[in-house]
């Protein structure tokens, strides 16, 4: 199994390497470079949000917010996944 990390921390804490490191692990870190937001799908699925939702829009409270975080995630995406397919 090959696991993609994004230079997290945890994946470098001593129980994780113990753990990586038995001659019986299937288990293989592969490191993105330390800055690379092209390389990493969640980054671009987070600019995406930020363009629909964030920018240049003021929400006059945190829950309107947050709905309209969770509406992109539970409608937008789905229903313009062909328009935001190309950015991710």
């Amino acid at each position: 199994m090959h696991v993609i990390w994004d230079n997290a921390a945890y994946p470098k804490g001593p129980d994780v390497r113990d753990f990586l490191a038995r001659p019986d692990c299937c288990i293989h870190l592969i490191q993105l470079p330390p800055y690379c937001p092209h390389l990493n799908q969640i980054e671009r699925l987070w600019a995406v949000m930020h363009q629909c939702v964030t920018h240049n829009r003021h929400y006059p409270t945190q829950k309107q917010f947050a709905n309209a975080i969770l509406k992109f995630f539970r409608e937008t995406i789905l229903n313009e996944w062909k328009t935001f397919r190309s950015q991710m």
